[in-house]
């Protein structure tokens, strides 16, 4: 699901994509009911110590964006609860978040979807980190 939804949001901002993806669009997502994150960074710090505390930053600081860009799909996201006695989360409808990234994707121009598919080799432009192409 983060693939996808990478590759929806940089569709958005007008860039090429193309998804290659080797099972499922949203792979296993689709069984969760909830976007759901720690409620503060200490409290993720607390239950995963030995995480990255730049990821885990990022995390908690980038839940509000990422609800907001989910709801801006049309995605109905319900009022914050506390989720498995942890965190906080908005139940949705993930098969309805997949279905709008997806679409996002199709009908955005220079963007493509290859499923079933594997990237054996990323080609990069000049050295840079910009991908000019797989195989």
């Amino acid at each position: 699901m983060a693939g996808l939804s990478a590759a929806a949001w940089s569709a958005r901002q007008g860039r090429s994509v193309v998804l290659v993806e080797k099972g499922e669009l949203g792979g296993s997502a689709k069984h969760a009911g909830f976007i759901w994150t720690a409620p503060s960074f200490e409290v993720l710090r607390s239950a995963v110590p030995d995480g990255d505390p730049r990821l885990q930053e990022t995390l908690i600081e980038g839940f509000g964006p990422a609800v907001e860009w989910v709801r801006s799909l049309g995605v109905e996201c319900q009022p914050a609860v506390e989720v498995l006695r942890f965190g906080r989360g908005h139940q949705t409808s993930i098969l309805n978040y997949r279905r709008a990234c997806e679409l996002t994707l199709r009908q955005a121009e220079g963007c493509e979807i290859l499923v079933p598919a594997e990237a054996r080799l990323l080609l990069l432009e000049d050295g840079v980190e910009r991908v000019a192409g797989m195989t």
